[in-house]
């Protein structure tokens, strides 16, 4: 219902929200819609017309392509008087092809050590059982540098235990192997590592969601015979006095995760004195580790904690600049000292997250069985409504998983 008042005072108003009066009446917009329908219409049969030359275009770029780097080649060339050379680089394991086909061809060869290894191009080879790994770290375009650890397999290892935690349901991880079985068969043409590696994260899934009992929110499926044989007690979804336990391994997860990457800079700098500061943020880290238990989960604090962070700071600040001297590098190190054990407590707390929302997708499916259990399934209309609850439930549950996925279980892998 609308109210409209008419008064020569302009300052009188009603008690009521105003609505403007549009500036265009209805039939104007009337014909603006049709106008634009009609315009709509020819762009469609402009693109249906333009897109039988897509093919044509397709082969035309693979030419473009091929010209290009022809002349790439071609200009990429060096020249000394009448000699005319190339310079690349080659993986060593390659050099005897590169050595036969240059006497095959009579070419001149010179295979020497590149003087700047910064110019040099990266070349990847794992095992096809790490490469699985390959797709997510070029979406994240985390590669490695030349001289850098390549972290393929240590990023497989906890993405994939991540991504179980995150998700946390057994039953989830059966759609997700049942849709990439389905979507293998479907589309042949993708990169097969991506389904392998979507086949390892939904066996992941089931077995993580097998061990703390979780089945699609539903306690009474886990007690079952054989699938209440592989729930360990310890990390049970639904008993409330796991809670503190969970949190430890979380703690666990991530002393030991973050331990790793301290000790790939050591393996990197083996030969240097910044060794010792990477050790000594490692006992920062554990020292800092029981603090969090302490402060978060009322464990009582080890006497040794203390020594660890105190040995920690004294390593970190005399040997994080040893090429500066270790006086001066230990005013630089002090500065921002602080901070950083700062930033070392929150990485740790950081893993909470694991538990939190695999604890919060647990909660969500029970919600959702108990709303189609509340409505019932005593006729069709009921049992209508209770699995269109289950099923936009866990759908949402599952998207709301996959979320936390990109952005905790990518972000933890990068701290």
């Amino acid at each position: 219902m609308y109210l409209a008042l008419v008064s020569s005072h302009q300052e009188k108003c009603l008690n009521f929200p105003e609505v403007d009066v549009p500036e265009k009446d209805w039939h104007c917009l009337q014909k603006e819609l049709k106008e634009a329908q009609e315009k709509l219409k020819e762009i469609k049969q402009r693109l249906e017309h333009l897109s039988s030359y897509r093919n044509h275009f397709g082969r035309y770029k693979e030419d473009l392509v091929k010209k290009l780097k022809f002349y790439q080649a071609k200009f990429g060339m060096g020249k000394e008087e009448r000699v005319c050379y190339l310079q690349g680089f080659c993986p060593i394991y390659t050099i005897s092809k590169v050595d036969k086909l240059a006497t095959s061809q009579r070419w001149g060869l010179i295979i020497q050590e590149p003087d700047n290894l910064q110019e040099v191009p990266v070349l990847i080879k794992n095992p096809w059982w790490i490469d699985i790994i390959s797709p997510v770290l070029k979406f994240m375009g985390t590669l490695p540098g030349y001289n850098e650890y390549d972290i393929s397999f240590c990023f497989l290892l906890f993405f994939s235990l991540f991504f179980a935690m995150l998700i946390g349901d057994a039953g989830y991880g059966l759609i997700f192997l049942i849709f990439t079985f389905l979507a293998q068969r479907r589309w042949r043409k993708v990169e097969p590592k991506v389904f392998s590696l979507l086949y390892v994260l939904s066996i992941s899934t089931i077995i993580w969601g097998a061990i703390t009992g979780t089945w699609f929110g539903w306690e009474k499926i886990a007690r079952l015979p054989f699938l209440n044989s592989l729930v360990i007690d310890k990390i049970n979804s639904f008993v409330e006095t796991n809670y503190s336990f969970m949190m430890y391994i979380c703690f666990l997860i991530g002393g030991i995760h973050l331990t790793i990457a301290h000790t790939i800079i050591i393996l990197r700098f083996i030969n240097s004195l910044f060794v010792l500061s990477q050790a000594g943020w490692i006992c920062i880290l554990w020292g800092v580790f029981f603090i969090a238990k302490k402060l978060v989960l009322s464990s009582p604090l080890p006497k040794f904690a203390p020594l660890l962070l105190i040995s920690g700071i004294i390593l970190v600040t005399l040997f994080s600049t040893p090429q500066k001297g270790i006086f001066k590098g230990a005013l630089i190190s002090l500065s921002n000292l602080p901070l950083k054990i700062i930033n070392s407590f929150s990485d740790i707390i950081s893993y909470l997250r694991l538990f939190a929302v695999g604890y919060a997708t647990v909660v969500v499916a029970t919600t959702f069985n108990n709303l189609a259990v509340g409505v019932g399934f005593a006729g069709i209309g009921k049992g209508f409504i209770a699995a269109l609850i289950l099923f936009f439930g866990h759908c949402l549950n599952i998207l709301l998983g996959l979320m936390a996925v990109i952005v905790h279980g990518l972000r933890l892998n990068m701290l």
